[in-house]
Order: structure tokens, then C-alpha cells, then sequence
């Protein structure tokens, strides 16, 4: 458990306040705490979503008001959680590329983080912890914000570039979630990208 708090950790280096997130996370698992552990953890993977949008700018299919009201709710703490979860669940994909199963499980974690909050009767153990902790660590790279094949071409070569180098980040993840990048229609220009 606690090599995967350290990955979970290296992962989002980037983000020093939701790496104490996660370290508070560990901190209730280590004393039992599971629920308070679960609630630290959703929490703080939320956190990072928000910021992957807000940082990865306007994608094509968001209009601009759109986008200004995104961007107010996400960086608001009172709204935060629910934009976000908004942009996981959108039908149309409009920020996210992900599959109906990964936010069925998105919602499922959901439920269980409001199971904590609201103390319900469901059985939160380490495993359930654990379990979400892997979910992180398996599945991050997939919440991967919409872009166009040039900005998947430069977030692909920035791996190369040290001036813009995250030892966190390796060209394995990076190409884990170019499926994740680009609508089909788009992959076509990448690659004549990526070759030029």
C-alpha cells in the first residue's frame, strides 16, 4: 500500500497540495481510518482532473461561454467536485475520451466516496482503499483531455524536451494516452504530424 501512495505521489508531483492529499490519505489508512482515507483520495484525484482540464485549455467542441463557466466551477471548492464529474459524464465526450465502463466506474467510486461522507452502511476496508489507489495508478493516463493533432503532436514530443521534462512523466505514459487525445477523425494529421 505504501509503494502505491509513493507512485500516486511521483505521479502528481506537479501538484504539491494534492500530493499532501494523498498523503493525508495514507496517514487515516495507517490508523484505520478507511473511510477518511477514501474521502482524502477522491478528493485529491478529482483535484487533479481539474486541473488537467483547466490547464489543457478550451477543446474544440466547448464553446468559449461554456468554457468560462467550466473554468468558474472548477476552480471554485463549492463546485469543484461536481464539474468535474460533470465533464467525466458528459455524452458527448467533450472533454474526456473515455469509455461508458471507465465512468460507470468513476460513478461507483462516487457512490462510495458519499457512502464515507454520509457514514451509509457500506463496508469500507483497506481493500476498498487499495483498490481505488490502483484505480488511480491504472487508469490516470486515460483522463486525458481532447486536443488537436498538433497539441498531441507537442505533448508527445514535450517527453523530449528537457526544458519541459517531468521525471514523473515517462514516453510510455505519453503514449498510453494518445487513444485518449484524439477523436478518430484526428488521427490521420498526427501521424503525418509526427513524421514531418
Amino acid at each position: 500500500m505504501l509503494q502505491k501512495i509513493n507512485d500516486i505521489c511521483t505521479l502528481f508531483s506537479a501538484y504539491p497540495d494534492v500530493q499532501e492529499m494523498f498523503k493525508e490519505s495514507e496517514k487515516c489508512f495507517k490508523v484505520e481510518a478507511y473511510r477518511a482515507a477514501l474521502l482524502f483520495a477522491f478528493s485529491a484525484f478529482l483535484k487533479v482532473l481539474s486541473r488537467k482540464i483547466i490547464e489543457c485549455g478550451k477543446p474544440d467542441s466547448v464553446t468559449e461561454g461554456e468554457w468560462a463557466d467550466t473554468c468558474a466551477k472548477l476552480t471554485s471548492d463549492d463546485s469543484l467536485e461536481k464539474q468535474v464529474l460533470e465533464c467525466i459524464q458528459s455524452k458527448d465526450n467533450k472533454y474526456f475520451f473515455i469509455s461508458q465502463s471507465l465512468k460507470d466506474q468513476v460513478t461507483s467510486w462516487r457512490n462510495l466516496r458519499n457512502a464515507c461522507a454520509h457514514w451509509k452502511d457500506d463496508l469500507i476496508d483497506e481493500c476498498v482503499v487499495e483498490n481505488f489507489y490502483s484505480f488511480i495508478l491504472f487508469n490516470q493516463y486515460k483522463f486525458s483531455i481532447k486536443t488537436s493533432a498538433e497539441n498531441a503532436v507537442k505533448e508527445l514530443s514535450s517527453v523530449f524536451d528537457a526544458s519541459r521534462y517531468f521525471p514523473n512523466v515517462s514516453l510510455d505514459q505519453k503514449v498510453k494516452s494518445l487513444p485518449f487525445l484524439l477523436a478518430d477523425k484526428d488521427i490521420d494529421a498526427f501521424c503525418k504530424l509526427l513524421v514531418e
